[in-house]
């Protein structure tokens, strides 16, 4: 699960008030299976639910949603079709 950390990375490079406190950022993986088919390959995904949790921001919440569109642009595409 790198995902999660990668979006942690780019909110609090991202956000000057997550950068000063970044204990007000939480990531949790909830819902979570591994899905795997019966191929040659030993190949498998993992599909959960992340869910993120900003706690005491008093910004503007489109400081927080605007890098998490352009993070999902770069890594979870098909999110956004």
């Amino acid at each position: 699960m790198q995902k999660h950390k990668s979006l942690r990375k780019a909110l609090i490079s991202a956000v000057p008030q997550l950068r000063n406190n970044p204990d007000m950022l939480r990531l949790f993986a909830d819902n979570g299976h591994t899905d795997s088919r019966l191929e040659s390959s030993l190949s498998f995904e993992k599909v959960y639910v992340l869910n993120v949790v900003v706690t005491d921001f008093t910004g503007d919440l489109d400081l927080i949603f605007v890098p998490v569109q352009a993070w999902l642009r770069e890594h979870q595409p098909d999110i956004m079709t």
